[in-house]
């Protein structure tokens, strides 16, 4: 249609009618694991009413004005009777045209553009019959390995554990990576159903919002059940017993380099850390790699999404740059899947900021590291 459906938008005047937010009825929930019907065309479970909220446990007291963590959003899964899929970021659209606010990640996205909104108009107007049932697994930042991983392999996960073998086919587009392949593969998430059409009409579409809806650093605490899952699907739980100590290096990344890392990796080697690229490797291997971890450490970057398959007692210490004092989506992680945390700050190349290349001085990198071994010493 000549139409870019990455980042959808609509008009300020349709933002405030023509988008419904499922979340708005969480009044009405009756109770953990209960449908309810909100409205004729829709019914909503909510996993997780109020999110049970632990403190993530510290190696070291977190760099001076580090922020706190925002509050988990309750997990949903929401039955539409009718309604409408867009193939490019898994946007969901109710029989009645309204956009369901839960399946666009960001808010600035609703100002500003049209023609999604009369294709998908005409799309539900349609006269030929919709396709059956489907569950979108995919949104606008599914290329982004954490985003894959927390945003979308848990939706397979969120649907398989509460609906069981009345989960519906996930819809995919046409085109996935090797690495997005891969990964439901080994996980057995194989039952699928292709998008053949930029927007695509079905009979039901079952949507749920994942595990880090609204705030990458809002991970809910299900990612702990989330991370059992996964290492019992990869036969991960029968492993040795943890003695990897890893630096993920960050590769050939654009940003956030650290730019001295060789002389961090030699450093780290009288630790026994050794250095790992998980982008060079396989899923499966990468998967293997951290489960046999018990401390792992590295820059900010996707690669740390791999803490997932760490065995529960297991050390994350993170790097950033000064000035990127902000809660990171990695110490949420630790939270729920019960990962001792620790972080400390290098110093920017430039003006301090979140995408800067930095320095890290070793003796604050010695220090976090002690702090990390002391707290294994303790198991």
């Amino acid at each position: 249609m000549g139409v870019d459906y990455v980042r959808p938008q609509l008009t300020s005047t349709a933002s405030q009618t023509h988008f419904v937010r499922a979340s708005k009825y969480l009044e009405q929930v009756p109770g953990a694991g209960e449908w309810f019907a909100p409205r004729p065309d829709m019914s909503m479970l909510v996993v997780d009413p109020k999110p049970d909220v632990r403190a993530t446990e510290l190696v070291a007291p977190l760099p001076d004005g580090y922020g706190d963590l925002p509050a988990p959003a309750p997990t949903l899964i929401v039955r539409c009777e009718g309604g409408a899929v867009v193939a490019d970021g898994g946007y969901v659209f109710a029989r009645g045209g309204e956009l369901l606010r839960e399946s666009l990640p960001r808010r600035e996205w609703l100002t500003g553009m049209d023609p999604l909104w009369a294709d998908v108009q005409r799309e539900l107007a349609g006269t030929t019959s919709p396709s059956g049932s489907t569950a979108p697994l995919m949104n606008i930042r599914s290329a982004n390995y954490f985003h894959w991983w927390v945003d979308s392999v848990a939706r397979g996960w969120l649907l398989e554990e509460w609906l069981g073998a009345d989960r519906p086919p996930l819809a995919l587009p046409g085109a996935i990576s090797p690495m997005q392949s891969e990964s439901l593969e080994l996980l057995g998430l194989d039952e699928l159903h292709v998008l053949s059409k930029p927007i695509e009409r079905f009979r039901e579409v079952v949507f749920t919002s994942g595990l880090a809806y609204g705030a990458a650093q809002a991970v809910s605490p299900l990612i702990g059940r989330f991370g059992e899952w996964c290492r019992a699907r990869l036969g991960l739980e029968a492993g040795p017993e943890p003695r990897e100590r890893l630096w993920v290096s960050r590769g050939g990344a654009r940003d956030r380099r650290l730019l001295n890392e060789d002389e961090v990796v030699s450093f780290l080697e009288g630790y026994g850390i050794r250095p790992v690229d998980p982008g060079a490797l396989e899923v499966s291997e990468q998967a293997r790699l951290f489960a046999r971890a018990e401390l792992v450490i590295g820059g900010h970057g996707a690669g740390l999404t791999n803490i997932l398959f760490c065995a529960p007692g297991s050390v994350v210490l993170e790097l950033f740059a000064e000035g990127v004092q902000h809660a990171s989506c990695y110490q949420a992680m630790c939270r729920g899947l019960a990962l001792p945390y620790g972080s400390a700050t290098g110093v920017a190349e430039s003006a301090p900021g979140p995408r800067e290349d930095f320095t890290v001085p070793l003796e604050a990198l010695g220090a976090i590291v002690e702090a990390g071994l002391k707290r294994l010493r303790g198991r």
